[in-house]
This record gives structure tokens, C-alpha cells and sequence, in this order.
């Protein structure tokens, strides 16, 4: 994986570091604390090698952990014609730095992908 921490690259970044309360919330029995939802901006011209990437190999990427519970991949809108989504539940601040390590505010790329970034951003969630 590549870290991202090329401000040109990658805007400003919002982390929540609470770590003397964890806020909780249950869904459909299982419980998650942390929502990361990673967007990006791409290259249009190099959409269509990047989309069937993106479903494939960024998802294994985030999936192959345990601690991840949850993963929606989202497309681009008409209004955003060139951003993309990951929104992934992980179960807690271990299981997610182990996915994206200590410094789990920094966009991390599967190799090869970084290519089709133009612009990034990783925003992180306790749930309430």
C-alpha cells in the first residue's frame, strides 16, 4: 500500500482521535465504532481501467481485514461526475490501524492505484 500524505494530492483530512470514550451504536446486532469513508477524485481519462479496480482490488484491500465489518462502494453522480466512495465499518481503533496503521487519518492506496488519484480524502466516524 502507498500512503498518501501529499497535500496536493490529498486535502485536508478529519480524524476523530477520541480515545478516552467510545461511542457506540448497534446495527442489526453488531456493534461498530468507527465509520471511514475514504472519497476520491480521479482522472476521467483513465475511468474506465479505474472502475472495475476499484470494485475489485480496493475493496479486497479493506475487506481482507477482520476488523472490517461493513464496506458500500460508491460511483460517481451527475454532479460529481469523477468521485468515488469507500465507506467501511470496522469493529474498533486496533482492527483499523492494522488496516491502514498507526496514523489511520492518511489515505492508504493498494499499489498501482494511486495512478488514477487526482485528489483524495479520509474522514473518520465514531458512532453515536
Amino acid at each position: 500500500m502507498t500512503a498518501i500524505t501529499d497535500n496536493s494530492k490529498c486535502g485536508p483530512i478529519a480524524a476523530d482521535t477520541i480515545s478516552n470514550y467510545k461511542f457506540l451504536n448497534w446495527k442489526f446486532g453488531t456493534l461498530y465504532m468507527i465509520t471511514r469513508i475514504y472519497r476520491v477524485r480521479i482522472k476521467p481519462e483513465l475511468r474506465e481501467e479505474f472502475e472495475p479496480l476499484f470494485k475489485t482490488v480496493a475493496l479486497g484491500s479493506v475487506t481482507a481485514f477482520e476488523g472490517c465489518k461493513n464496506v458500500v462502494v460508491g460511483g460517481p453522480t451527475e454532479l460529481s461526475p469523477d468521485e468515488y466512495a469507500m465507506i467501511s465499518d470496522w469493529s474498533d481503533e486496533a482492527s483499523l490501524s492494522e488496516f491502514a496503521g498507526q496514523d489511520w487519518s492518511v489515505a492508504h492506496i493498494p499499489d498501482g492505484m494511486e495512478k488514477f488519484v487526482n485528489e483524495c480524502w479520509v474522514h473518520h466516524f465514531h458512532h453515536m
